[in-house]
């Protein structure tokens, strides 16, 4: 029976040469889509599952609120004491692990010297949590002895050729502290939150080992691992009293109060654990954590993106499936006067619908292999770029094929099979309105997900071009930033006045932080003794930082070296941005004090700057400070506008002057801001890419349909000729159909796409609004695209000779 039903399919899917091609050619790009999408969602709910006890870790974030007046922060990061609390503590704690990233390292091994950013301090029981696998040493010893580092594979063919690197000796720093080799790891996985170059042991951190609770605006990481069959909830239940008993003494030493005044005041420190599978997807809001991460929402989008498309390739069978029942009818009517009963019908139906499933996968495999190879860098970065080293690619394609066979081929097969054959056979067959009904529906469907997408897309990309051009209130325009000066030593001056003497050079300031990066933060106490602590952020700069990124000052004056006690280490000079001065409720803050927390000094207030983003544009303008510090570890350059990328030899040829051993690192500041925004700028290429893909199939099917709609209104069009119709009167007649059904998807896309739009926005501080205007676009783009989608049908149907239809008359 079966190969009854395949010779059938295959005679069928011949003989309707057109339609066989649109079906087929609209659920292959349906498929791919669906595939690469899978793929992708797949890759990041992998991340860190390759630990061979991924479900038993955790990581401990940290979240609190210090004053009544300041924002709640959380982040991922914690007070060194953290892990040897909860080791000692909590029995149902097997192992407790810290990660505290070096920041950036000169490195050097005989003439060669690198500036390395992914260099980790870690415990010596790091390898027995995470599952990282270490080719050479042993990892239960590594770190027995000071001074010890160990390279992945990539770092050791880098800095010691094709040699062994067990043994050998690195110079870290501008003390050329030497570091033993004792280990070779594997080069973490990509799907790994957080990766590493080289690892050293936490103990020869002194920073680590000298602070307490009061370290909390660290970058220092703690993860646990639990016992079998720990609740984690129970634990987390516990954190509460460990917090008071042991943090009660900095709180106490901080803000002057018991922690019990503390809480009652509504300000809280509170630790959670974050599961480690949970990391990557769940940690929009968490900052400081180690790595990048994804968003779980942008998986949500995705996967509904390719489900939509998946559903417009079938529509399309369903619709040119049911559209062609008529002319399948005597078929059917035949087949039931000759005994077959309504599951043999069906059965031949689900057949031709699952063979053209399968031709259709075929195809989208081999699409799938040519988008995977152009979209590479956009979707899949680190990912095998073949499709059949995927382990579930097989199944994936066995499901699917079942799925959309059976999705897209049953309502063709239930309908046509249930033709009443006298009916049938005396040609008393009647379509009814019904049927063409459904046929509008899915086409108002299709378009309505093409229309939604098409909107979608345009908000991204307006959003994007409104966060790269909003003022910000500084430049970042021709901006370059030479990082690590701290290499430079005693000649940080020198080689900033080498710097402002080159005719390329406007300006030219230090940093400790520059916009876009992670800023400090402290307690400071207002002038008087009544007001309430502020936790406050700030950033560290010389003299010039104000005029090299055009910074506005509002009211009182700039730091000045006229001013000798503007550095002076007791009592400095600051400048604070609008928004500090409105939260500290200072109506004139000139003159005004801060006493800071950390370092006990009583800085004075000498000029007011007009607010400017120095965080993402995802955030609003928070309190600043700015404390006068004439060196730092960047370097801001502005040049001039006409130079761009040109000066960077000459910018390297002074570095090298001053610092010949050291490397020249430098990026531009505005290149580094925009890739802030790399996920909504993923987001937006990636709808672009899936739009078009919806579009074409939408108007394949179209097409389809109006190639039918055009054969069975042949008779109708040649009678209108002969009575005078001229073409693109019937070229009307044919295309006014279509244009209602487009209109319809608009009016129903138009509030969907709204919706989706403001949810996606409230990401943004600064953030565009929902113009009518590009609905309106999308409704124009979708009506023309239909309209020359039908033209052809209709045109080519209107030019035909009337005589050749009315012949048979």
């Amino acid at each position: 029976m079966l190969h009854h039903y395949l010779k059938i399919a295959i005679r069928n899917l011949l003989k309707q040469k057109l339609y066989t091609v649109i079906n087929i050619m609209g659920l292959a790009m349906g498929l791919a889509s669906c595939v690469l999408i899978i793929l992708f969602v797949m890759e990041h709910l992998s991340f860190d599952k390759f630990h061979q006890r991924a479900d038993r870790i955790y990581r401990v974030n940290y979240k609190g609120k210090l004053s009544a007046d300041s924002d709640p922060y959380h982040i991922g990061a914690t007070p060194p004491p953290v892990a040897r609390t909860l080791m000692n503590e909590f029995p149902e704690v097997e192992l407790a692990t810290r990660i505290y990233p070096k920041g950036s390292n000169l490195i050097r091994y005989q003439d060669k010297s690198f500036e390395e950013q992914h260099v980790l301090a870690v415990d010596s029981n790091f390898f027995k949590i995470f599952s990282f696998k270490l080719l050479e040493g042993d990892p239960s010893t590594v770190f027995s002895e000071p001074n010890a580092v160990i390279v992945t594979e990539e770092m050791a063919k880098k800095y010691f050729n094709n040699q062994p690197a067990m043994g050998k000796i690195l110079s870290f720093g501008d003390e050329r502290t030497p570091y033993k080799v004792v280990g070779v790891a594997e080069n973490p996985p990509y799907n790994s939150h957080f990766t590493f170059h080289m690892l050293t042991s936490i103990n020869t951190e002194k920073q680590v080992q000298q602070f307490d609770w009061s370290w909390i605006y660290c970058a220092l990481t703690t993860y646990v691992q639990v016992k079998e069959g720990a609740s984690a909830d129970r634990i987390q239940a516990k954190f509460p009293d460990m917090v008071r008993r042991h943090a009660g003494n900095t709180i106490g030493r901080i803000f002057g109060t018991s922690i019990k005044d503390f809480e009652k005041s509504g300000n809280s420190i509170q630790l959670s654990l974050q599961p480690l599978p949970a990391i990557h997807l769940y940690s929009a809001g968490i900052g400081s954590g180690l790595g990048t991460h994804g968003d779980i929402k942008y998986l949500y989008i995705f996967s509904c993106v390719a489900i939509f498309i998946l559903l417009l390739a079938c529509i399309n069978f369903m619709n040119l499936s049911t559209a062609r029942s008529a002319g399948r009818s005597k078929e059917v009517g035949v087949r039931k006067v000759l005994g077959s009963v309504k599951s043999q019908l069906v059965g031949q139906f689900l057949t031709e619908s699952m063979l053209t499933s399968l031709i259709a996968m075929l195809l989208a495999f081999a699409l799938g292999e040519l988008f995977l190879l152009l979209f590479k860098d956009l979707l899949f970065e680190g990912l095998d770029t073949n499709l059949l080293n995927q382990n579930w690619i097989w199944l994936c394609m066995v499901l699917l094929v079942f799925i959309v066979g059976i999705v897209a081929g049953s309502y063709p097969a239930f309908y046509l099979s249930a033709f009443r054959p006298v009916e049938v056979l005396k040609g008393k067959l009647r379509m009814g309105v019904k049927n063409s009904r459904i046929r509008s529906s899915l086409v108002v469907f299709q378009f309505g997900v093409s229309v939604c997408l098409i909107i979608c897309t345009m908000f991204v990309f307006r959003q994007l071009s409104h966060l790269s051009n909003i003022n910000t209130g500084f430049t970042k325009e021709n901006v370059l930033v030479i990082t690590n000066t701290d290499r430079l030593g005693t000649n940080r001056g020198a080689f900033k006045q080498a710097l402002t003497n080159m005719p390329e050079v406007v300006n030219a300031s230090y940093a400790t932080n520059l916009p876009g990066t992670v800023i400090d933060s402290d307690l400071f106490k207002p002038e008087g003794a009544n007001t309430e602590d502020q936790l406050l952020e700030f950033i560290t700069a010389d003299y010039e930082y104000l005029q090299t990124l055009n910074i506005t000052l509002k009211d009182g004056r700039n730091f000045s070296r006229d001013f000798p006690s503007d550095a002076d280490e007791e009592e400095g000079a600051m400048l604070i941005n609008e928004s500090a001065a409105a939260i500290l409720g200072w109506d004139n803050p000139i003159g005004k004090h801060l006493r800071s927390a950390r370092d006990d000094n009583n800085r004075k207030t000498i000029g007011v700057i007009k607010d400017f983003n120095f965080r993402s544009l995802h955030s609003p303008i928070k309190p600043l400070l700015i404390l006068l510090a004439p060196e730092g570890d960047y370097m801001v350059v502005r040049i001039k506008p006409s130079e761009g990328k040109k000066v960077i030899g000459a910018l390297e040829t002074k570095w090298k002057s001053f610092s010949p051993n050291a490397p020249f690192d430098h990026f531009f500041m505005d290149e580094r801001l925009n890739a802030q925004y790399k996920a909504e700028q993923q987001i937006g290429q990636i709808f672009s890419i899936f739009t078009s893909l919806a579009i074409f199939i939408a108007c394949l099917g179209l097409f389809g349909l109006a190639a039918y709609t055009t054969e069975q209104r042949a008779k109708e069009i040649g009678i209108r000729k002969v009575l005078g119709a001229s073409v693109m009167g019937v070229v009307n007649l044919l295309s006014k159909d279509f244009l209602k059904l487009v209109l319809l998807a608009n009016i129903i896309a138009w509030p969907l796409a709204w919706l989706l739009m403001d949810y996606w926005l409230r990401d943004f501080a600064y953030r565009i609004d929902l113009e009518p205007w590009v609905f309106l676009v999308a409704a124009l783009l979708a009506v023309i695209t239909a309209l020359l989608t039908v033209f052809y049908q209709a045109f080519k149907a209107a030019q035909n000779n009337p005589v050749e239809s009315l012949r048979s008359e």
